[in-house]
Parts: C-alpha cells; structure tokens; sequence
C-alpha cells in the first residue's frame, strides 16, 4: 500500500469504525426499546437478550455498514478538503483516480461483504435470532403457531386455521382443488393434517374427501377417513409459511424457494419477488454506487468547501431514493414490468455518474 493511501486508508478506518458502532448502538438500541416490555413480561434473563442481540447485530449489517461507509466518506473527504489537501495533491499532479483509488477499493470490498453475506451468514443469523425470540416466547406464548396460513396456486386453494410450526401440524384444514376451467372438483376437509418432508406428500386424519361436478357444483360423492395419505398434495408448509410473509422480509435463499416453486406450480410470476431479489443485490453494491456518485460530485470544485455539494448529494439520494421506491410500487401493482423498475434506476444512476465525471475532465 503506497504512502497516500495508507494515509487515506487511516483517516477513513476511525471514522469508519466509529460510525459503524455508533450506528450499531442506535440500531440496537431502538430494538432493545421496542422489546423491552415483552422481554420483561416473558422473564428473560441476561443470556437470551445478549444472544438474540448477537445474530440480531449481523442482521443489521446491509443498513448499518453502507450507512457507516457513507458517513465515514464524507467525513474523511470533507476534512481533506477543509485542510486545502486535495488541492495541495491536485497541485503535484496526482490525478483524481490515483487520490480516490482507496475509496473505490474499499466501496468494492465492502459491497462484496455484503453480497457473500446475503447469500450466506445474513440469512441464517436472521433465523437464529428469530430462534432465540422464539425461545424467549415460548414459556408463555405460542409463538410457533400460524393463523389463517393460506395458499393459492392454479391447481389448489389450502385454508389453514391454526399450523403448529414445533411439532410440523396443521389444524382445521381445507384445501379446494380446480380443474383447467377454474371449477372447483375436489375439496379435502380434515381436522388435523401433517407434512412428509422426506416423500413430499400430507396425511390427513379425520377429516372428508368430497368430489363435485366442475359443470353443475353439485356433491357427487363423499369419502370420510379417519386417516389418510394425499399423495397429490405436495404443497410444503414451510413454502406456505414464506408465501406468508411479506417480501421484504425474505432472504434470498427463501425467495429462490418461492420462485422455484412458482415456476413449477406453473403461477402468475410475482413482481414483488424479482424486486425483492433486486434490491438485495443493489443495496449489496450500495457503497459502489454512493462512491461513483459522491467523489465526482465533490470533486467537482476542489478549492472550495463542498458544503454546496454536500447538500446536493444529499438532495439527490433522496430524491433517488423516493423515485426508487414509486418504480417499485408501480411495479408491483402491475402499472409497469418487473425489468422496467429494474432498469430504470440503475440507468439514472450511470447517466449521473457520467455527467459529473464528464465536468471533472
């Protein structure tokens, strides 16, 4: 590592580290507050909170690292500026590429971080801390159970009333069968049923299998068993209880899960889950995009204070950030295609890097 960049390198790692941590606490902190009364209700005792906090801290690394990473920049930057260094560098003939190398290295480094953990750490830290939430529960709650699980595909409509996710059953269950014309053949009622994760199928117990004419919707015939293997229902309730939730709770392991399934269900592709998909991976390269944003922009008059600039970078990621989220609105309403709202962003964001870079030179 050459001179300035060790330099560089120096001055951004404390700002870095203190952000990082600062915004850390605050985070941790406000979650800690919202919890408080559940945790003292439920009797939790030091062990618990400290480990749920743990996984809940990784968690927290797509907000709280790019947000540190961005402070830490702008703070370094400023007080290089303030300090008349860039144009004291500038001046000796160093380019800006060569002065702002570190920066880009780092905003590549950090963006790699984050996309290896959304694929690896960051999911399963997220399941550990609902575990340990679980865990803190379920003294006194049933945290585990699940009221009106619901799934719809083009063949089959399920009703759950009640799903026990510890012992894996389901109770005062219906699932409504249809044939190529949308009318309804076959409907399952049981009281209890259970999922066979190893040969993919339910077992039903007591409970009716009723067969209706699609043409006329009148009862033809009516099977009651006390216990019985669906074989044709392989629906997973653990993909009922992803479809459950909302998208942007959802790791990308579950949403390769839900796409997955979609795509053999043959169903209606669902907007909100490529989305999903797309903004892991575009929040993942967020340090790359401030950086190729905020350097040209500040870099733009070198032998003044940049609080101009400063403002208007500010001023511009959320306007960005407001434009972003109404693409994706409109996207999942079906208003414009998935890719459309892909798109879209990621071409303002270069046509904005080309043009204050195009001002430096």
């Amino acid at each position: 590592m050459k001179c300035l960049d060790r330099y560089i390198f120096t001055k951004f790692a404390k700002k870095f580290l203190l952000f990082f941590i600062t915004v850390t606490i605050l985070l941790t902190l406000d979650d800690l507050f919202s919890n408080l009364g559940t945790f003292l209700e439920h009797h939790a005792i030091h062990g618990q909170v400290l480990q749920y906090y743990f996984w809940h801290g990784a968690v927290l690394l797509p907000l709280t690292l790019p947000l540190a990473f961005c402070l830490a920049l702008l703070f370094v930057f400023y007080g290089m500026h303030k300090a008349q260094e860039i144009v004291a560098l500038l001046s000796s003939g160093i380019s800006f590429f060569r002065i702002t190398r570190i920066f880009w290295l780092l905003a590549l480094l950090f963006s790699l971080i984050l996309l290896w953990g959304n694929f690896g750490f960051i999911p399963y830290a997220q399941k550990h801390s609902m575990i340990c939430y679980e865990k803190i529960l379920s003294k006194n709650e049933k945290i585990h159970e699940l009221k009106h699980l619901l799934l719809s595909t083009t063949r089959r409509l399920w009703y759950i009333n009640r799903y026990d996710k510890k012992n894996q059953q389901a109770f005062d269950l219906s699932v409504h069968e249809y044939d190529g014309n949308g009318n309804e053949y076959r409907r399952i009622i049981a009281k209890m049923g259970k999922f066979d994760p190893e040969n993919h199928f339910w077992t039903m117990q007591n409970g009716r299998e009723i067969f209706i004419d699609p043409s006329s919707r009148v009862v033809q015939k009516v099977n009651i068993f006390s216990e019985r293997n669906f074989t044709t229902l392989t629906e997973s309730p653990k993909i009922m209880e992803i479809m459950h939730m909302p998208s942007r709770n959802l790791s990308l392991p579950q949403l390769k899960q839900v796409i997955a399934f979609e795509n053999e269900q043959k169903m209606e592709e669902n907007a909100r889950y490529k989305l999903r998909i797309f903004d892991i991976i575009f929040y993942a390269f967020s340090c790359c995009l401030f950086t190729a944003i905020a350097l040209p922009l500040l870099f733009s008059s070198p032998r003044t204070i940049s609080l101009k600039n400063i403002t208007k970078l500010v001023v511009y990621i959320v306007f960005f950030l407001c434009f972003y989220h109404i693409i994706h609105i409109l996207a999942e309403d079906g208003s414009i295609s998935w890719g459309l709202a892909i798109a879209i962003p990621l071409v303002c964001v270069l046509l904005c890097c080309l043009f204050w870079l195009k001002k430096i030179f």
